[in-house]
């Protein structure tokens, strides 16, 4: 098939044709550029999939400027862009994730432009046909279009329309970006206003709607099109979209029941700021923030950025051993001074509450200390000590009488119903603010016993150590729980 280039011919006339069997126009540009297959037209032109009979009929493409009637500055406006794009693509064909320019001319009063081609499916397409991206394939998305990124904004350019149809996947897995055809040259300013609105709705950022774009621009339209295929919602024809809130102003992707990492989900969070300013400022930012490392090289190799290969990822679930000698010091010291200095609290105001704030604030400190560097704001592990420690102390204060069976058994009973409860609610608060709440009831009901008796007995004992053993082992179904919602990770 070889298809005419005369706008008001398009005829595909049979392989092998130099003219168009039916306008006679010639059907190889500059005697050597065959287009075979029609690719896309729009506002600007046709773009077709091409040979290139000089270099053994190598695949190409070809974009014909065929601009829609229009005015005269707006036709000059057009001209140049196209133009612009020849030089863009010229300057950054070096970056072996960013197709080539092969040729830029003019015949029969048309501008051509010839460009490598990229043998791949665009990730639209592949959302579509494979379905939404896991976050793994996301972060891997983000780590090979962020060098490319850095590259393209340190040459001052701003791609000004990234979206998932602008991004190719190559039988080898890299990812190429293409269409730089609405993409602004800089001169020296991070914020240029511009004459010209670009972009894609839906993805271009609000400055940039405005006729303004930054670098912070281009990571806005990165960080959108992580979220279309995170969760698969793309913007209608009609103008809606079920991914923003356009009352608010705000994105809605975490309500699609996507469920990320934290760190990422941050990180995703921040490229989709409103306000630039908010977001991050280079490429290289968000890829130290995915813990990559970008070494720039010399322009005149084809490869500009290249990724430094890292140590393995930290586990995402589990801690280390060293965690569980951790807890166990932890225990023991807050169960001391629990004990302690609680039964001071006790003899100064006399007052339940006061009390057991103390002594769950003392045994909550401890653990916050071992947990924090698992838990991302792990405040509200004190919290939820304070809390159980403090209810329980309240409760067992107003109970006459020993432990005997029927305590024993509510205890049982309460700590199962939490644990129960918890697991059911995915709540590890729970878990800990229910065995802690038995903890302080116990510390309450015998507590005046340990102070007023100095003797050591096996009950005694074999009470400290039970308590002890509760707090040590209500941390494996806590531990549990946030493994399998992805909140914990291990330093250790």
């Amino acid at each position: 098939m070889s298809y005419c280039f005369n706008p008001n011919c398009l005829y595909q006339n049979p392989d092998g044709s130099n003219f168009c069997q039916r306008c006679g126009s010639q059907l190889l540009l500059t005697e050597r550029y065959r287009a075979v297959e029609l690719i896309g037209q729009g506002g600007f032109g046709r773009t077709f999939k091409a040979i290139d009979q000089n270099r053994l009929n190598t695949t190409c493409v070809i974009k014909q400027f065929l601009p829609l009637p229009q005015g005269s500055q707006a036709l000059q406006k057009a001209t140049e862009m196209f133009q612009q794009e020849a030089v863009l693509l010229r300057d950054l064909g070096k970056h072996a994730q960013i197709p080539d320019l092969l040729a830029f001319f003019e015949e029969e009063g048309r501008l051509y432009l010839i460009q490598e081609f990229v043998d791949g499916q665009d990730l639209r397409k592949e959302l579509i046909l494979r379905g939404i991206f896991s976050e793994e394939q996301v972060r891997q998305v983000l780590k090979s279009l962020l060098p490319v990124l850095q590259f393209v904004h340190e040459q001052d350019v701003i791609h000004r329309d990234i979206k998932p149809e602008n991004i190719v996947r190559s039988p080898n897995g890299s990812l190429v970006l293409i269409d730089f055809g609405v993409s602004k040259q800089l001169s020296g300013n991070v914020l240029t206003k511009i004459g010209t609105v670009t972009g894609t709705p839906g993805y271009a950022a609000p400055e940039q709607m405005r006729g303004i774009v930054c670098y912070s621009s281009d990571l806005y339209a990165l960080g959108v099109t992580c979220i279309r295929l995170l969760t698969g919602c793309l913007p209608q024809d009609d103008g809606s979209d079920e991914l923003f809130d356009a009352v608010n102003m705000r994105w809605k992707w975490r309500e699609q029941g996507v469920l990320v990492e934290e760190r990422f989900g941050r990180i995703i969070d921040k490229l989709l700021e409103e306000k630039p300013r908010n977001r991050y400022q280079s490429a290289n930012e968000v890829l130290q923030e995915l813990e990559l490392t970008v070494v720039s090289l010399p322009t005149t190799s084809q490869t500009v950025s290249v990724s430094v290969p890292q140590p393995p990822p930290r586990k995402q679930r589990g801690v280390g051993g060293g965690f569980w000698w951790q807890w166990l010091l932890a225990n023991g010291v807050g169960l001391t001074l629990g004990f302690s200095i609680g039964g001071a609290m006790w003899n100064v105001f006399s007052n339940l509450t006061v009390t057991g704030t103390m002594a769950g604030t003392l045994l909550g400190f401890p653990q916050w200390l071992v947990f924090r560097k698992q838990i991302p704001r792990a405040s509200w592990l004190i919290l939820s000590t304070i809390v159980g420690v403090t209810v329980g102390f309240v409760v067992g204060g107003s109970v006459d009488g020993v432990l005997d069976s029927v305590y024993i058994f509510a205890f049982a009973f309460v700590c199962v119903l939490g644990i129960f409860v918890g697991y059911a609610l995915r709540a590890a608060w729970l878990i800990l603010a229910t065995t802690d709440f038995v903890v302080g009831f116990s510390m309450s009901l015998y507590a005046h016993s340990f102070w007023l008796d100095s003797s050591i007995s096996i009950f005694k004992i074999a009470f400290i150590l039970g308590l002890f053993m509760m707090r040590y082992l209500n941390i494996i179904p806590t531990i549990y729980l946030l493994a399998i919602s992805n909140k914990l990770s291990s330093n250790n």
